[in-house]
């Protein structure tokens, strides 16, 4: 079987949104082995690889079992999760501490670690790690440098790392309470943050802080700090939020403009992002330093995880540096690193970690946009490519990025509609104009804001100067976004659809790329290694 992973991603992925919409256990495990029978007797009338019973069956076991796991993950997870705070849970309080609230009938005294610090414009929200369970606290008094919280006026600094004693009600999340709106509970729960603390307060701060995320975001403050040096306030909020993942600053109206238009995307820390900062690692390590393949391999992977931490391990940054793992191992191996391998290794890590992060729109749209560029790679190199002969390396790219956006389109779609209730109708045609500079965009932006960290008047002209090219970029962006919605027919509003309409579409898609994209037709020669 030429990509074992990806079959096991689909049983998985299928047993967990079984476990969330039913609670027939037997009934899906049935379904289960039908789906995986059909997938072997398909491979089978195919004239797959499986020559022999012992093959057949291996792959019957192997599919039926990750159905069963993503089942039982799910289950076990999310009844986990619900039982965490019974109401016994209080321990033994400290009634000094609690003599000053006018009551603490239902109150928790919790304890936990902060595991997450995010500044945000009503003030500062932290995730706590009590006994393994994330909960969601949120201080609605914005500082500085630092948060404080205390106790009748004692003021603690609250960093990342340390523990925290806390007096609170521990209440789960609501759901939307009209379609369409944010849904805090889906939200939430897509992040493993099922609880969160209200009318808090937080009595005792101790314990040492994790000082490698200290750091790490001590350079994150600053190349926000640099980008605000050489950018206006709106142009600096979007470079933040593109190379550091910090959406504080982002302009809401900016936001809505981009999401307007169907290029929200870009703001996002994804594959192009991380292949940007892939290329500079190994561009700095290859040339630069001159290490070998190896060793710059080796060193690509674990700056690139760093930069992944720096930006707060969301779980599309983590798919992009997993799949560029992969790129950079097979470097190593000097073997070809086949898309569709990379996105199942990087999905597979992702949901043991997160199980109900496949629920989480913005996941879903990265990995379709993945198997979008998949599938237009196999179509350019099948349908386009023995023709293109002869014209322009011009011409080629076009052909490429126009047939690239448009399948990234037809295979995101469905979660657009289900997230937005509307369509972007022009969004292939801005998407390629965007993507195909926003490369010198974030290169410029990002440079200019490190030189202007150079504490001297003229780094700081000179950061300017290497910015502007940035700063004219983005507002390109804006200029077009606005001009794109004045177009007729610019936004068409579809509402919410249906979930057997979502299933036959993406089942008519999967079953097309199969039949006519990535089945090896009897007769072609062997393939490349893949890994």
């Amino acid at each position: 079987m030429k990509r074992p992973v990806l079959g096991v991603v689909i049983m998985f992925v299928l047993g967990e949104v079984s476990c969330k919409y039913s609670s027939d256990y037997s009934l899906y495990v049935l379904a289960g082995v039908i789906i995986s029978a059909l997938i072997l007797v398909m491979r089978i009338r195919t004239k797959g690889r499986f020559e022999d019973t012992k093959s057949r069956l291996f792959v019957l076991i192997l599919i039926t079992i990750s159905f069963i796991a993503g089942y039982l993950l799910h289950l076990n997870t999310y009844q986990k999760h619900i039982n965490a705070f019974p109401t016994d849970y209080n321990r033994e309080i400290n009634m000094e501490k609690l003599d000053r609230l006018e009551a603490w009938e239902g109150y928790f005294y919790v304890v936990g670690r902060v595991i997450k610090i995010t500044e945000k414009e009503s003030g500062i929200q932290y995730v706590l790690s009590i006994e393994g369970e994330k909960v969601l606290l949120n201080v609605y008094e914005k500082k500085d440098d630092s948060s404080e919280a205390g106790d009748e006026g004692e003021s603690q600094a609250i960093l990342q790392g340390q523990t925290v004693e806390v007096i609170g009600i521990v209440e789960g999340f609501d759901h939307a309470e009209n379609p369409g709106g944010f849904d805090k509970k889906d939200y939430y729960e897509a992040k493993g943050i099922f609880y969160e603390l209200k009318n808090a307060r937080i009595v005792k701060v101790y314990g040492r802080a994790n000082y490698l995320k200290l750091t790490l975001n001590m350079v994150k403050k600053a190349i926000c700090k640099g980008l605000d040096n050489v950018l206006s306030e709106k142009e600096a909020g979007i470079m933040k939020t593109m190379i550091t993942g910090d959406n504080t600053d982002l302009d809401e109206e900016i936001k809505l403009l981009y999401q307007k238009n169907g290029i929200a995307h870009i703001l996002a820390i994804s594959g192009l992002h991380a292949a940007l900062v892939g290329k500079a690692i190994l561009f700095l390590l290859r040339v630069v330093f001159g290490f070998s393949a190896k060793k710059s391999g080796v060193g690509g992977m674990i700056l690139i995880v760093i930069y992944a931490a720096m930006t707060g391990f969301s779980p599309a940054t983590v798919r992009a540096v997993v799949m560029l793992c992969v790129i950079y191992l097979g470097d190593i191996k000097n073997r070809s690193a086949d898309t569709l391998n990379s996105l199942s290794i990087a999905y597979l890590i992702i949901i043991l970690f997160e199980p109900f992060v496949i629920f989480q729109s913005g996941f879903q749209m990265s990995v379709a946009a993945v198997f979008g560029t998949a599938a237009s790679d196999r179509i350019f190199n099948k349908l386009y490519k023995p023709a293109m002969k002869g014209h322009s390396k011009y011409y080629v790219w076009l052909i490429r990025n126009i047939i690239m956006m448009i399948s990234i389109n037809t295979f995101t779609l469905p979660i657009i509609i289900n997230t937005y209730y509307e369509i972007p109708v022009y969004a292939s045609i801005l998407s390629m104009i965007v993507v195909l500079i926003l490369s010198t965009a974030i290169i410029s932006g990002l440079a200019g804001a490190l030189i202007s960290l150079i504490p001297f008047a003229l780094f700081k002209a000179m950061g300017e100067i290497v910015a502007f090219p940035a700063s004219i970029i983005l507002r390109l962006y804006e200029i077009l976004c606005r001009n794109f919605l004045r177009l007729p027919g610019a936004v068409y509003n579809t509402g919410h659809a249906e979930w057997w309409v979502v299933v036959i579409y993406y089942a008519v898609i999967g079953a097309g790329c199969y039949m006519f994209l990535f089945r090896k037709k009897r007769g072609e020669g062997v393939e490349k290694k893949w890994i």
